[in-house]
């Protein structure tokens, strides 16, 4: 902060106890790619204003060990198709992206209830 101008404690205040949670994110899409919004989240926010990694909730799929790299990496076609989540695969290779899709899934609804409902 102090390189854009604020050099005094006292005129900025202590973002260190702020808790960030994060609403979007790109699928699928590694949270270390330069489009990422978790990326962008980490570099203009988190890092910035020096939030302590602990007091964010964010959607890295791979990092918080919801799925592995291999697993996103199954995507190779950005068009992801969601109707997996509702009908039965027809191949191995849709049995295997519906299956990081019901992780996916699961893991999303149990961030809304924790947003909602929990305290980071």
């Amino acid at each position: 902060m102090q390189a854009l101008g604020f050099q005094d404690s006292a005129i900025y205040p202590d973002t260190t106890q702020l808790k960030f949670v994060m609403l979007d994110e790109f699928f699928p899409m590694h949270s270390t790619h330069r489009n990422s919004f978790c990326r962008y989240i980490r570099t203009y926010y988190v890092d910035l204003l020096g939030v302590r990694t602990e007091n964010v909730l964010t959607f890295d799929l791979v990092g918080e060990k919801v799925i592995t790299a291999e697993e996103m990496n199954l995507f190779s076609n950005p068009v992801v198709d969601l109707t997996l989540l509702k009908r039965e695969a027809t191949n191995d290779v849709e049995k295997a992206l519906k299956d990081v899709l019901v992780k996916v899934r699961i893991s999303f609804d149990l961030f809304t209830l924790c947003a909602i409902h929990c305290r980071l």
